[in-house]
């Protein structure tokens, strides 16, 4: 995460991994929609 944090100009590694579990959701929620559509295959 530190690695993350020095990379992305985050201030800290809490705030990296703050940043990246709202990027997971927000992407689990664009999956979710698209897959409900039928825009998935299978």
């Amino acid at each position: 995460m530190q690695e993350i944090a020095l990379s992305f100009g985050y201030t800290n590694a809490d705030n990296a991994k703050n940043q990246k579990y709202k990027c997971l959701m927000r992407l689990k929620k664009i999956f979710f929609a698209q897959y409900k559509n039928g825009n998935g295959n299978g």
